[in-house]
């Protein structure tokens, strides 16, 4: 379990990253965006991301468990991270950014499981762990992304998908969710 958990909140995290290391430049080809339409956008991420994460957490996690919200929020940031790709607009993306913030909530419920998983003189080592492997999905995700970016948006690209990087972001969540769903099921029947 804490390792199907673990490999989860890794896809997770990758998919993340590849959002954050192509935002920008998916912005730009998109939707023609300056500093200033992008700048714009990631403090509206800022907020939603606040939003959720201090205020709807604390009124979510209580009520459904953060098996639910884990399972809600992957599947959620699945078709959030896909509609970015296919947005042909760029006010829809603060649509769906508001809309997909649940999404946000999917790996901070699969920590607490996490967390829930070892005793109290082992939570030390797991956060340590898990910050790890944070961090190397920082490395990985931003090298993949960019390259599939470059690749597909390139001159010869036909038809070019300036989006590509937030279907492999899609993708991967729902990697993340099968996995944990796999997981959650076989703990039911243990």
């Amino acid at each position: 379990s804490l390792w199907g958990l673990t490999g989860a909140l890794i896809l997770h995290n990758l998919s993340m990253h590849c959002i954050n290391s192509t935002w920008v430049l998916f912005t730009m080809v998109r939707f023609d965006w300056g500093p200033r339409e992008t700048g714009l956008s990631f403090a509206a991420f800022g907020v939603v991301a606040l939003v959720y994460q201090l205020g709807i957490a604390r009124w979510v996690l209580p009520r459904w468990g953060d098996k639910r919200v884990m399972l809600v929020g992957l599947a959620v940031a699945s078709i959030e991270y896909a509609a970015y790709a296919f947005a042909t607009r760029g006010w829809m993306v603060y649509v769906i950014m508001l809309a997909g913030g649940i999404g946000l909530l999917g790996g901070q419920a699969a920590q607490g499981l996490l967390s829930a998983q070892v005793g109290d003189d082992e939570q030390g080592a797991l956060q340590g762990a898990l910050a790890a492997l944070m961090s190397v999905t920082g490395i990985v995700a931003p090298l993949l992304a960019t390259d599939l970016f470059a690749y597909f948006t390139r001159p010869a690209a036909q038809p070019p998908v300036p989006g590509i990087a937030f279907l492999l972001a899609g993708a991967l969540n729902v990697l993340a969710f099968l996995l944990a769903l796999r997981v959650l099921a076989r703990a039911r029947r243990v």
